[in-house]
């Protein structure tokens, strides 16, 4: 698969299966909302195009498609850092820093009775 896209017409809230293609170093063509513009602009592995925009999905998936060396270069950076954003330590960090914050920010009850 050279670029992956799916297209579509809802917001897309999580976008898991961009993160999946970019720990597999291929790059995405997305509309420009929901989830994807956070994780393409994070991850630097794709592009955005105008939501519900025929026209600008086929002129973005036409540049990548004539340009092997930019999506190349978009597979690396993407995989990369979907590995330091959004892999294993990463979530392990994220988890154990809210933790933390909740821990400061909320007294704990030692007496179930409260």
């Amino acid at each position: 698969v050279d670029v992956l896209s799916v297209p579509t017409t809802y917001r897309e809230p999580k976008g898991l299966y961009v993160l999946e293609a970019l720990a597999n170093g291929t790059p995405v063509v997305e509309p420009a909302h929901g989830a994807f513009p956070e994780l393409v602009e994070r991850t630097g592995g794709g592009l955005l195009c105008e939501p519900d925009d025929p026209a600008a999905l086929a002129d973005a998936l036409e540049s990548l498609g004539n340009a092997s060396e930019r999506r190349r270069e978009l597979a690396a950076v993407g995989q990369a850092n979907v590995r330091e954003h959004f892999g294993p330590e990463a979530m392990v960090r994220e988890t154990v820093a809210m933790l933390e914050r909740l821990g400061k920010g909320t007294p704990r009850q030692t007496d179930p009775a409260g």
